[in-house]
C-alpha cells in the first residue's frame, strides 16, 4: 500500500467516524418532551418513513440526521439558479435576438426566501412546543 492510498482510506474512515458521531448529538433547542409526541403521532406517515434510511437519527434529533439530502438540494438549486442566470446570456451570444428573463431568477429567490422563512418559523414552533395547526 502506498503512503497515499493509505491516507486517503485513514480520511475516509475519519470522515465515516465523524458522520456516525454526528447522528447521536441532538440539535439544541427542540423540546424532546414535544419532539416524541410529533414523532409518535406520525410515526407511519412520512416521518417514519425518512427515520429509516436515517439509522434512526431523525427519531434522536441528531446534527446529521438528514445526511446529504440538503446538500444535493442545494446543490439542484444552485445549479437551475445558474441555469436560469446564464442562459439568456448564452442565447444572445448565439442568436441577435434580445432575450428579457429578468423576472423568473427574482421569482425564484423571492420564493426561496419565502420557504426559508416557512421553515424557520416550523422551528420556532417546534422549539416553544406550540402545534401548528
Amino acid at each position: 500500500m502506498t503512503p497515499e492510498l493509505t491516507r486517503r482510506i485513514c480520511f475516509t474512515l475519519g470522515a465515516l467516524l465523524v458522520f456516525r458521531l454526528g447522528t447521536f448529538v441532538p440539535l439544541p433547542g427542540i423540546a424532546p418532551s414535544v419532539w416524541e409526541q410529533i414523532f409518535r403521532s406520525q410515526a407511519d406517515s412520512t416521518l417514519g418513513m425518512a427515520n429509516l434510511p436515517s439509522g434512526g437519527a431523525i427519531h434522536r434529533r441528531a446534527i446529521f440526521a438528514l445526511g446529504l439530502v440538503p446538500y444535493v438540494s442545494a446543490l439542484i438549486g444552485a445549479i437551475y439558479l445558474a441555469l436560469v442566470y446564464l442562459l439568456p446570456a448564452a442565447l444572445v451570444a448565439m442568436a441577435p435576438i434580445p432575450f428579457y428573463f429578468g423576472g423568473a431568477s427574482l421569482l425564484i429567490v423571492v420564493c426561496a426566501i419565502l420557504d426559508l422563512e416557512n421553515h424557520i418559523r416550523g422551528f420556532a414552533l417546534i422549539r416553544t412546543g406550540v402545534s401548528r395547526q
